[in-house]
């Protein structure tokens, strides 16, 4: 290590549980552990050190499991069937690449729509469109200040909702902080 350069926390960590286990070794091993000091020796107490951590993984597990919650909890409170909040596992096309997708039931609805419609302009002969179709993003839209106005609504009247959003809020930070610092020295800079 240069000088100058400050120790990370997990190196203290590591010198600290390595230095209690020789000691617990030498004893083991029935070394005098109280020899004499040395000149410029001193005694030095390590003080007790819990580390305490969670995989990324567990992590993101446990965030899930919270909007899980959250989600049930508001369809459950909600009287709009259009605004009921589902999630699913998805690959977007020309990827593998599994993600989760949580859609108001309005949304999902028109997307599925869409995707018939499509389908049907490619196999009927002439094309044709038997539905009519507005697209997700305009019914969003149309619709967004409703939605806004009955979540915020169930948050003030749920004490419940309230508390499942901070959950989520907190473990979402948690695993944010977590995952850049993960990521902080695989980074490059630019040139």
């Amino acid at each position: 290590m240069k000088a100058g350069n400050p120790v990370e926390p997990m190196a203290v960590v590591l010198l600290a549980v390595a230095a209690v286990h020789w000691a617990v070794a030498g004893v083991a091993a029935g070394q005098d552990s109280s020899r004499a000091l040395l000149p410029g020796e001193s005694v030095v107490e390590l003080e007790q050190v819990d580390v305490i951590g969670k995989k990324l993984q567990q992590m993101r597990r446990e965030l899930i499991a919270a909007q899980d919650r959250f989600y049930a909890h508001f369809n459950e409170l909600n009287t709009n069937d259009d605004f009921d909040i589902h999630c699913t596992m998805h690959a977007p096309v020309g990827t593998g690449i599994r993600q989760r997708q949580c859609r108001l039931e309005f949304l999902r609805e028109a997307a599925a729509e869409q995707g018939q419609n499509f389908f049907l302009g490619l196999t009927s002969d002439p094309p044709t469109i038997t539905r009519s179709h507005v697209p997700a993003q305009t019914q969003w839209y149309a619709r967004s200040d409703e939605y806004r106005e009955t979540i915020k609504a169930l948050l003030e009247t749920s004490p419940e909702l309230q508390e499942l959003a901070l959950t989520w809020q907190r473990l979402q930070e948690q695993y944010d902080a977590a995952r850049k610092r993960r990521l902080e020295g695989r980074r490059k800079p630019i040139e």
